[in-house]
């Protein structure tokens, strides 16, 4: 086992209060794992994942990485994690590619005389070989994202922690970065993934958890999810912008009751209406169509019934938990 964190929890306290934002968190992570994290913003992810890579200590708990109490023993437990942040800094713009990864070789410990060997891998691995005398200014974003993570692997990584990895990337290097953190899991490199990706999660992940309020409440496969949701299907459709004013999301909602929720968002020159329903699915049609006559607007002809994914049982879940406006 990687790494091993029992009973973790994490408190921050200023002098009138106290916000807990690990609460008794515990998991594995084995060799060539992929474990998805997902969750609000201020769900505990970032304290969580800080705490994995020791840069933040618990406020109790244990972590033990590649048989090392990092508690104890922090600087040697961290020679075994990488930690990918992304940005759009955190090399030298006017230095090359390489001498960028020789100068963060000399602070990983790594002897002068493996710098060569250690750096050729990786650049062949993240596939930057071409670009080893590109000043890592000039390289692109899918690039320069790529270099991060070259970065992060450097010495004995064992552990790869990576924050949202593709985050506004293109969709072609979204997929390049994808591919190559599959190929790094399969060389037996365990990695933790946060993502607001559900689609990314969804093609990666070995194992998913769900985090609220710095708990695991939900964990296993995309399909775990979709059952602690509780959703059967998902319903789209459109609502032309004049008749937005009769449809009343509030009373939607009422209406809905236990039975489901409603989102509404921008689509061209309509609203989207997305209904996530966990009672009858044979009942969802019959219940917009009523909505629908109630409101006197149009019965829409184009509803598309889904079965629900896990992007769906995120956004019902942060519907459902979210305060009323």
């Amino acid at each position: 086992m990687l790494l091993t964190a029992s009973d973790l929890v994490r408190d921050f306290r200023a002098p009138h209060s106290s916000v807990r934002a690990v609460n008794h968190v515990s998991f594995t992570l084995d060799s060539g794992e992929i474990l998805g994290l997902v969750g609000l913003n201020g769900a505990g992810k970032t304290t969580l994942v800080s705490l994995c890579a020791t840069m933040l200590a618990p406020t109790s708990g244990s972590l033990t990485i590649c048989g090392v109490n990092a508690l104890k023993r922090p600087l040697a437990a961290r020679k075994f994690i990488g930690v990918s942040l992304g940005g759009d800094s955190g090399f030298y713009p006017r230095s090359t590619v390489e001498a960028n990864l020789r100068f963060f070789a000399s602070l990983a410990s790594i002897p002068p005389k493996e710098h060569d060997q250690h750096i050729m891998r990786l650049l062949r691995l993240v596939d930057l070989t071409q670009q080893s005398h590109t000043e890592a200014g000039a390289l692109s974003r899918g690039q320069y994202q790529r270099l991060h993570i070259a970065r992060a692997l450097l010495g004995h990584t064992r552990i790869l922690i990576l924050d949202e990895a593709t985050m506004g990337l293109d969709p072609d290097s979204a997929l390049h970065i994808r591919s190559l953190i599959a190929r790094i899991a399969c060389e037996g490199t365990g990695i933790i993934l946060t993502s607001h990706s559900m689609e990314e999660i969804e093609d990666l992940a070995t194992r998913i958890v769900l985090m609220d309020h710095g708990s695991f409440i939900a964990q296993g496969t995309s399909q775990d999810i979709i059952s602690y949701a509780g959703l059967t299907q998902v319903a789209h459709t459109l609502i032309a912008a004049h008749n937005l004013a009769r449809f009343d999301e509030k009373t939607c909602r009422t209406l809905l009751g236990d039975q489901g929720t409603l989102s509404l968002r921008p689509a061209g020159v309509h609203w989207k209406a997305t209904f996530y329903w966990h009672k009858n699915p044979d009942d969802l049609v019959a219940f917009i169509h009523t909505y629908c006559t109630r409101q006197k607007i149009p019965i829409p002809q184009d509803i598309r019934l889904t079965n629900a994914q896990l992007q769906d049982a995120f956004i019902y879940l942060s519907r459902r938990n979210a305060p009323e406006r």
